[in-house]
């Protein structure tokens, strides 16, 4: 008798829920020095992949050269965007001497920490979207509502973190104030 069980395939909406749900709990973890940090890091990780990414991607498939030497190697454009875009968030948030450096009684409160991760996850998970080559990318949107909303709605996610910042800073001096008058 065969097996009537239901098959469960996951769709691309449970990847990018899985992707975003593991962005936010990092970030979460972190301080929330460590979040402007990693912040940071990732808008140098999109300016350099946009800047440099398609010329990383030549050279890996022997197309350019650096001196002398060279790669050949089989690799799709897309991975090699998203490798460095990655490569250089972890190099940054490591070997990086910036710290964003908050004062010690303005740390923020859970609602600007949670703000601060949704976004930093909405910026990285958008990112790699807009690294997709063209047919991928089309295709990808089309089939998962959460990918076409990050989608056509990137730009929020690139400007919501400054806004955030600006907006926290406002309310932490406003706390700031408040606390000093006391005194």
């Amino acid at each position: 008798m065969p097996n009537s069980g239901i098959l469960i395939v996951p769709t691309w909406d449970l990847i990018v829920i899985v992707g975003f749900v593991f962005f936010i709990v990092y970030s979460l973890i972190l301080q929330k020095d460590k979040i402007l940090t990693s912040l940071v890091a990732v808008y140098v990780s999109i300016v350099v992949t946009q800047t440099l990414g398609d010329k990383v991607a030549a050279f890996f498939m022997g197309n350019n050269f650096i001196g002398n030497f060279w790669i050949k190697a089989n690799l799709d454009p897309f991975w090699v965007k998203i490798g460095l875009f990655f490569a250089i968030i972890i190099f940054f948030a490591i070997r990086s001497d910036i710290v964003v450096n908050m004062k010690k009684d303005n740390n923020g409160s859970i609602l600007m920490n949670l703000l601060y991760s949704m976004s930093y996850a909405a910026i990285l998970v958008s990112s790699v979207l807009s690294f997709l080559p063209g047919p991928m990318q089309n295709s990808f949107i089309l089939q998962s509502r959460l990918a076409n909303f990050l989608y056509l709605h990137q730009t929020w996610w690139v400007v919501l973190p400054v806004i955030l910042l600006i907006a926290g800073g406002y309310l932490n001096r406003g706390r700031y104030n408040r606390n000093s008058s006391i005194e």
